[in-house]
């Protein structure tokens, strides 16, 4: 079976950061981000499986984390483990930490950058909070248009969202991809997340969770407190002042900034030789839930 293990960037520090893409579904898209790292510190980036073709890609995010936990436990047996995660690759990087600590692994940092449940796992104030930000995005547009224009817009997107409101309703999920001009194997590996998106359940996370949140809302809602406060004893919110995509392109540096920042304090924690945060919290069961 083949790594899913990428070096994106040599170095002599340690521990090595180990870090996943999001829907893009490839390592590449995080390539901005990583040549942004001041440190000397390794940069290894997670492939999610079936890009090649040789492999079915995952469409279950505990299926692809065991995958992901036994490539870093492989590379880095001792750890401790700084672990990131692109949008919605932060959460198979939120079940790779459970997996590493439920078998007594230091965990030092989870950094999700963006990332988020679906949302029948947000609680109704972050729904409202997103739905109402779209409808009023939709209605500035269709103000600036002409009016032969503007009425077509309107009724397309009232459609689209009477449709994916019902889908939702019914437990299913409309998926749309505009994938045209990629390769058969990336659209299949970028569905097949899309599935495991849609049917995972976030699960309680007994350590701290670093979140780099954009700051221009664009699909996601206000406050990712309100969302994450409910799995996690501790949530640190680093905000910048960019949309979501940014992140890895043209604001990159400032992601980039934000993540050092958080490495550093975690491993200058481990140096101090303090408790870890995700050991002094072990009354927590791993495989307890929560619902939003």
């Amino acid at each position: 079976m083949p790594s899913p293990l990428i070096l994106m960037k040599d170095g002599r520090d340690e521990p090595p950061l180990f870090i996943t893409h999001g829907l893009g579904g490839y390592a590449g898209e995080l390539e901005m981000l990583i040549e942004q790292f001041g440190s000397r510190r390794p940069v290894y980036c997670l492939q999610w499986r079936g890009l090649d073709g040789s492999e079915e890609p995952d469409n279950d995010f505990h299926e692809m984390a065991r995958y992901f936990a036994d490539a870093i436990v492989t590379a880095c047996p001792g750890g401790p483990y700084l672990l990131a995660g692109l949008s919605i690759g932060g959460l198979p990087m939120l079940e790779v930490a459970r997996i590493l600590l439920g078998h007594g692994k230091q965990v030092a940092l989870l950094a999700l950058m963006d990332a988020y449940p679906h949302s029948k796992y947000w609680p109704l104030s972050s729904k409202f909070d997103v739905t109402w930000a779209r409808i009023k995005w939709k209605v500035r547009q269709t103000t600036e248009l002409p009016l032969r224009e503007s009425v077509p817009f309107a009724y397309g997107f009232m459609s689209k969202f009477v449709r994916r409101f019902l889908s939702r309703l019914r437990g299913v999920e409309i998926i749309h991809t505009e994938d045209n001009d990629v390769s058969a194997e990336l659209k299949k590996l970028r569905l097949a997340a899309v599935a495991a998106y849609f049917q995972y359940r976030p699960r309680y996370y007994p350590g701290k969770i670093v979140f780099l949140s954009a700051r221009v809302r664009t699909v996601f809602p206000n406050n990712p407190r309100n969302v994450w406060r409910r799995l996690t004893p501790e949530l640190e919110i680093l905000s910048l002042p960019c949309h979501h995509v940014a992140m890895i392109r043209e604001e990159a540096k400032l992601a980039a900034q934000a993540l050092e920042l958080a490495i550093r304090k975690a491993v200058e924690g481990c140096r101090r030789n303090e408790q870890p945060r995700t050991q002094a919290q072990g009354s927590y069961p791993l495989e307890s839930s929560a619902i939003l």
